[in-house]
Order: structure tokens, then C-alpha cells, then sequence
């Protein structure tokens, strides 16, 4: 009888610790879902129109610039804000290409990860693995993470330089045109 108590006991005991376990895989995968989720919503943020309208629109600028310059100096200020200008044309590439990228394996990650909670919940698959699938997810939102920062701060950066020197520039680009003409 003792013996039959101490079995079920340790049976209990047993699920008890399973269960634990399981709600704290549970919880991870709710709060990596909650992460790739809250990314999303920011790339959402970013209009993607209005960045490929300032990577255009620098351009072309730039390229005005470069077919009607004749000066073979320039201020140091000029030659500053030329290259700020160009970086952020540069900025706003990268952010276009990237974009995409980042939306796509977001979701992708998104859908593995709820995936992983569903076989968590039913106790499907290697059950044993769990924890060391649940880390190589949480590897994967850390390099989305930098990825999702690096896009925001290019996307800002880009319309706030962008915002800043256009006019300076396409000024410039219409004085040299104007120069161009009356030699």
C-alpha cells in the first residue's frame, strides 16, 4: 500500500514539474510572439512610399548636381552637406531593399514560433527539445531585433536629413544649371 501511495505521489509530483516547465515554455513563446508582433507594428510605421519617393527624388537631384557642376572646389559646408545628402539617399536604399526582408521573416518567425506553442500545448513533437528550440528562436528575434532597430534608425535618419537639405540642394542644383547657361 505504501509503495502504491509513494507512485502515485511521484506520478503527481512528476506532472506537477512537467507542468511547470511547460507553462514556462508557454510564457517564453508568448513573450517572443508579443516581440516579432510589436516589430511588425513598427516596420508598419515606416511609409515605405515616402522613403522610395526621397531615395528618387535625391537622385535625381544629385545627378543634376553632378552633370551641371563646373567648380573643381567647394566649401567645406557645401561639400558636408553634399555628403550628407548622398547618405541619406544611401540610407533610404537600404531601407527600401531591407524592408521586405524584415516584414518577411518576421512573419515567418511569427508563424514557427506559434507553431512551436501549439506543439508545446498539445506535447507533439521531441518534447525534450522544446527548450533548446525556443532558444534558437529567441537567437533569431535578437538578429530581427537589430534588424528592426537599424531599419527605424536609417528610415528616420533618411527623412530627416532628406528633410533638411533638399531645398538646400535643389537650389544648388538650379544655380549650377543657371551657371551652366549663361557661359
Amino acid at each position: 500500500m505504501k509503495f502504491f501511495a509513494f507512485s502515485i505521489l511521484s506520478l503527481l509530483l512528476l506532472s506537477s514539474c512537467h507542468d511547470l516547465k511547460k507553462q514556462k515554455q508557454l510564457k517564453k513563446t508568448d513573450a517572443l510572439l508579443l516581440s516579432v508582433s510589436k516589430m511588425v507594428e513598427e516596420l508598419n510605421e515606416i511609409d515605405s512610399l515616402q522613403i522610395q519617393q526621397i531615395s528618387a527624388e535625391i537622385g535625381k537631384v544629385r545627378k543634376t548636381i553632378q552633370e551641371n557642376y563646373l567648380n573643381d572646389t567647394l566649401t567645406v559646408e557645401l561639400g558636408q552637406a553634399l555628403e550628407d545628402y548622398k547618405l541619406a539617399g544611401k540610407q533610404a536604399i537600404w531601407v527600401t531593399k531591407n524592408l521586405s526582408i524584415a516584414y518577411r521573416t518576421n512573419l515567418e518567425t511569427q508563424e514557427r514560433i506559434k507553431n512551436l506553442r501549439l506543439d508545446i500545448l498539445a506535447g507533439n513533437g521531441e518534447r525534450d527539445k522544446y527548450d533548446s528550440y525556443l532558444k534558437s528562436e529567441e537567437e533569431q528575434v535578437s538578429d530581427l531585433e537589430k534588424l528592426h532597430q537599424t531599419l527605424l534608425k536609417n528610415s528616420e535618419e533618411s527623412i530627416q536629413n532628406y528633410q533638411e537639405l533638399n531645398q538646400k540642394m535643389v537650389t544648388y542644383s538650379k544655380r549650377n544649371i543657371l551657371n551652366n547657361t549663361t557661359l
